[in-house]
């Protein structure tokens, strides 16, 4: 964890201080090694938030976009009094969990009601070669629908399997300026697509509390694009662009607000 109650303020990890855990008051100890980022780790084998997952450097580096005070902020429920600790908490109340290790989808389900307002940021990259498999079977739609991606799938993992019942915003993230959200997956035939988002655009709408609204086609539509050639058959993915679609009443607005 990165934070813990220090003289009754929150505070990060430095060398032989001593803290205390702020979900389950437990004593907290500060590892500050060479290798790893500073943080804080309970001094007993006790497991106070079963939500909580290993901390990377991918996690520590999306929270730092944040404020300080929206990050590792206990999300309770006022009715069971059951609690966990976000990863980001925004000033506007919305949610953002930071996702780098495997969720059943029961997992997924239990969280999304859990924080109700909320999106995933999911590492793309904790499987060897996912990256290349995304980037190199993507490809551009039609001009009618030239800022959405279509992808055949032929990766090993089951990255885009497991979040494609999920009932929130998902973003992929393979370490590169943009995130890609997904905006369909068939598991049936390992077609999907997806739209590409600059990161510091999203990072800005959840900072400012700004709607953020995506063109998503219906699933009957995006099958029947699935299904068109592409615009090359070496097409490779493109700068983000203005979204245009013949028919409007096709579109369904994905926004959280």
């Amino acid at each position: 964890m990165k934070y813990a109650i220090v003289d009754g303020e929150r505070q990060t990890a430095l060398p032989y201080v001593r803290g205390t855990c702020q979900v389950c008051k437990g004593e907290t100890i500060a590892k500050c090694g060479q290798f790893k980022r500073w943080h804080w780790a309970h001094k007993t084998k006790v497991n106070c938030d079963h939500w909580w997952e290993t901390e990377t450097d991918w996690h520590r580096n999306w929270k730092n976009q944040f404020p300080e005070t929206w990050q590792e902020i206990i999300h309770k429920d006022l009715t069971t009094g059951e609690k966990h600790v976000a990863d980001v908490k925004t000033a506007y109340g919305r949610v953002v969990e930071f996702q780098h290790s495997l969720l059943k989808k029961e997992e997924i389900d239990k969280r999304e009601q859990f924080y109700a307002e909320m999106i995933w940021i999911v590492d793309g990259l904790r499987n060897p070669n996912d990256d290349f498999h995304f980037h190199f079977e993507s490809e551009s739609f039609s001009c009618d629908t030239p800022n959405i991606r279509k992808f055949k799938w032929l990766g090993r993992s089951k990255l885009f399997e497991r979040w494609s019942d999920s009932s929130k915003p998902v973003f992929v993230d393979f370490g590169t300026h943009r995130v890609w959200h997904l905006d369909y997956y068939n598991c049936l035939d390992k077609k999907g697509a997806v739209t590409p988002v600059m990161k510091h655009t999203l990072i800005n709408d959840l900072i400012n509390g700004e709607s953020i609204v995506f063109p998503v086609l219906d699933p009957q539509a995006i099958t029947k694009l699935l299904e068109e050639p592409s615009e090359s058959a070496n097409a490779r993915p493109r700068s983000p662009r203005k979204s245009t679609v013949d028919d409007p009443s096709q579109l369904k607005l994905f926004s959280f607000e």
